[in-house]
């Protein structure tokens, strides 16, 4: 559990805008519900391109381009991004740019830091025994599962994308399942 001392600290939020799928208002909106639904200051780290204008009370982190991997149907692959420790080392919370914030998110600090938290994906409504993570809003320590970023790497963005449907197929694959935690 986060210490008292952590308990003011800004609390690091991340999305991911590429393409033209999402205007910028999405990350807008998204960085005003985080700022509703937190008591602490928000520090939200966007990854993007670098052709991209990002405001500067924001993170802009430069993702890289794959090539092979574009398009609205495969930008989810630039979400593996997100557990490079070149861009962020620490505890992060991962939003979508289409989930919408309606309550106090504090609770999440209450969470155990030693897990990686998700949420179920919906396909467990179908079979009680399913386990696999939706990453449209995640909770991670990003030193901690860095060694999803280096076996993603290793393997190849076009590689992972042929053998995997999605970046959350391949999330699940990466966490060890007894290190896997689902938001209530």
């Amino acid at each position: 559990l986060m210490s008292n001392n952590a308990d003011h600290e800004p609390i690091d939020c991340a999305c991911v805008i590429h393409g033209d799928v999402y205007s910028w208002q999405y990350v807008d909106t998204l960085y005003n519900m985080l700022r509703r639904n937190l008591t602490r200051e928000v520090r939200l780290h966007v990854y993007t391109e670098q052709d991209r204008s990002v405001p500067g009370h924001m993170i802009k982190h430069v993702l890289t381009d794959w090539p092979g991997i574009r398009g609205a149907k495969r930008s989810w692959w630039y979400k593996m991004q997100l557990f490079n420790p070149e861009y962020h080392q620490g505890q992060l919370l991962y939003f979508d740019l289409d989930v919408v914030l309606l309550r106090d998110l504090q609770w999440v600090f209450q969470l155990s830091q030693e897990h990686f938290w998700g949420i179920r994906d919906f396909r467990y409504l179908q079979r009680s025994t399913y386990s696999m993570i939706n990453s449209s809003c995640m909770w991670w320590n990003v030193e901690q599962y860095s060694y999803i970023w280096d076996m993603f790497s290793k393997e190849g963005a076009q590689d992972v994308a042929k053998r995997f449907h999605g970046d959350q197929d391949y999330i699940t694959h990466a966490i060890d399942y007894n290190r896997r935690r689902f938001f209530p």
